[in-house]
């Protein structure tokens, strides 16, 4: 069992943009596939810069405010509910478009 508190977890910066706050909630090597399963932060107007993975699955949550995700040539729309998964190998790219926080809840697992 692994029990986490997210209130006692450290903000840190997410690799693609020190704007961007970020809780990691289980790190690589605490579950068998897990690449990470956490939380970022983006204040208004802020990019996760785009990127591929080749080796990794990642699932987005939109637990709050409004943003955008560019996957390879499609750019889609999201809102608080709004789930998606971008393959291994498909070039993504996520934006606040709001005017509030957008908070992220994701996970990445192997390919």
């Amino acid at each position: 069992m692994i029990l986490r508190q997210l209130n006692s977890i450290p903000k840190t910066q997410v690799s693609h943009n020190p704007n961007i706050s970020r809780q990691q909630i289980l790190a690589m090597g605490e579950i068998n596939n897990l690449c990470n399963f956490s939380q970022a932060i983006f204040p208004p107007g802020e990019i996760a810069n785009g990127h591929r993975h080749d080796d990794m699955n990642e699932v987005f949550l939109i637990t709050q405010g409004h943003g955008e995700i560019q996957i390879n040539n499609d750019t889609i729309a999201l809102s608080t509910g709004s789930c998606i998964c971008v393959q291994a190998g498909e070039y993504h790219e996520l934006r606040n478009t709001g005017s509030e926080d957008l908070h992220v809840t994701y996970f990445a697992i192997l390919s």
